[in-house]
C-alpha cells in the first residue's frame, strides 16, 4: 500500500511475498487468511491506482485488462490440489456450536464479561483430530474463534464498544483528514482488522495486531497526518540510505 515510497525491487518482492502468502493460505485451506491477504492485495492496488494521475491511470488500464483476461482464463487451470481443501471448508460450520455454548454461558456476565483468563463451558468429547493437530477432551475453553466475541467473553459488551470507539474513529479520521498515503494505508489496515475480527481476527500477541496499534496512534497524531507524500518520501529515503 505504501509503493510509492519504496524503490521498484522492493514494490516486487513485498508484491510476491502477499501474492506467495495468499496462495499458501489458499492450499492450507485457512479461509480467514485468504480473505486478508486477498483484501490486502486488491486494497494496495486500488489506494496505488487513485494515487497516480488521470493520464498514468489511462496507461495502465490495458494492464489491468490483462490481468484480468489471465485470471479468467487461468481459473479453469488451477491445480486441484490447491483449491480442494478451501473448497470443501467454504461453507463449513465449525463454529456455531461453539458461539452457542459461549451466549449460553455468558447470560450472568454480558456487561463486563469474565476477565482475561475467562472461561466459557463447551465439552468436547474424547480425541478429535484436525489436520493433524489432536485436541484432547475438555469441558471449558478459554478461546473462541471470532475477535469481537473473544472480547465479549473477557470483557463483555463494554470491552467490544470502548475497541470500536478507540478503533473506528482513528480509521475515519486517518483515511479522511490524511495528505499522505502512510496514514491512508494505516487507516485500511485498521478497517479490514475491525472486518476481519468479525470473521476471526483474534486479538492476541501476533505483528498484525501490534501493527493495528500502531497504526491507531498514527491515525491521532495530526502532525502525521498533515505531512505530505514528498515529505514522507523524503523521510522514507532517509531511512534507506542509513
Amino acid at each position: 500500500m505504501n509503493a510509492r515510497y519504496i524503490s521498484g525491487r522492493k514494490r516486487i518482492v513485498a508484491f510476491l511475498a502477499l501474492v506467495v502468502g495468499f496462495l499458501s493460505l489458499t492450499y492450507l485451506a485457512r479461509r480467514n487468511g485468504v480473505i486478508s491477504y486477498g483484501a490486502l492485495l486488491i486494497f494496495g492496488l486500488l489506494i496505488n491506482v487513485t494515487s497516480l494521475k488521470g493520464s498514468q491511470v489511462f496507461k495502465l488500464i490495458p494492464l489491468f485488462c490483462g490481468i484480468f483476461i489471465v485470471i479468467a482464463i487461468g481459473i479453469d487451470y488451477l491445480p486441484e490440489s490447491l483449491t480442494s481443501r478451501l473448497a470443501e471448508r467454504a461453507t463449513e460450520d465449525s463454529r456455531s456450536v461453539v458461539f452457542t455454548d459461549l451466549f449460553k454461558d455468558m447470560e450472568d456476565h454480558m456487561v463486563f464479561g469474565k476477565g482475561m483468563r475467562g472461561e466459557y463451558y463447551s465439552p468436547t468429547g474424547g480425541e478429535i483430530e484436525d489436520e493433524g493437530v489432536v485436541f484432547i477432551s475438555q469441558d471449558y475453553r478459554n478461546g473462541i474463534e471470532n475477535g469481537y466475541l473473544q472480547l465479549f467473553l473477557n470483557g463483555g459488551i463494554v470491552y467490544d464498544v470502548l475497541f470500536i470507539l478507540v478503533t473506528l474513529p482513528a480509521a475515519i479520521i486517518g483515511f479522511f483528514t490524511s495528505k499522505n498515503q502512510l496514514v491512508k494505508s494505516f487507516a485500511i489496515i485498521i478497517f479490514l482488522w475491525l472486518v476481519d475480527m468479525a470473521i476471526y481476527g483474534l486479538p492476541r500477541l501476533l505483528f498484525e495486531y501490534i501493527l493495528v496499534w500502531i497504526g491507531v496512534g498514527v491515525c491521532y497524531k495530526k502532525s502525521l497526518r498533515q505531512l505530505t507524500n514528498a515529505e514522507v518520501a523524503e523521510a522514507f529515503t532517509k531511512i534507506e540510505s542509513e
